[in-house]
């Protein structure tokens, strides 16, 4: 007789409030390796600027409603790690949040951004981009 999931076990692993072993080991390496990236720019002397793409899913705040979830996990764990001297960080959450198209950003059933998506987070990022040179 098979058993029902858990509620926990019913939300994906990156939004689980609390994660497990082996999602915590896969967000260390993750971490240690933007690390990495971030002392090669700096040994290069050339800035660094990292850009957290959603999942499309997370563009509802009420994903996982009533689950032990935490939609916006994933971006709160690199966020804490990012926000260190020289590393500059470009969330899309938000500001994908607020765009009439966010959704139409993602391929349906897919995930991954659709000829639209690509277009808004390049001009998100050029945006960005302005702010932080103009801003020296």
């Amino acid at each position: 007789e098979s058993q029902s999931p858990s509620l926990e076990e019913q939300v994906p692993y990156v939004y689980r409030v609390h994660h497990a072993k082996r999602t915590d080991e896969v967000y260390a390496r993750v971490t240690r390796l933007l690390s990495a990236m971030h002392q090669l720019a700096v040994q290069a002397g050339v800035p660094i600027y990292f850009m957290i793409i959603p999942h499309a899913v997370q563009l509802s705040a009420s994903a996982f409603s009533g689950l032990p979830a935490d939609i916006e996990k994933p971006q709160k764990e690199l966020a804490r790690f990012l926000d260190s001297p020289g590393m500059k960080l470009l969330d899309l959450l938000p500001w994908l949040r607020q765009r009439p198209e966010g959704r139409a950003a993602y391929l349906p059933l897919d995930g991954h951004w659709s000829v639209m998506g690509n277009q808004l987070g390049a001009e998100r990022l050029a945006e960005f981009l302005d702010q932080e040179w103009l801003s020296k």
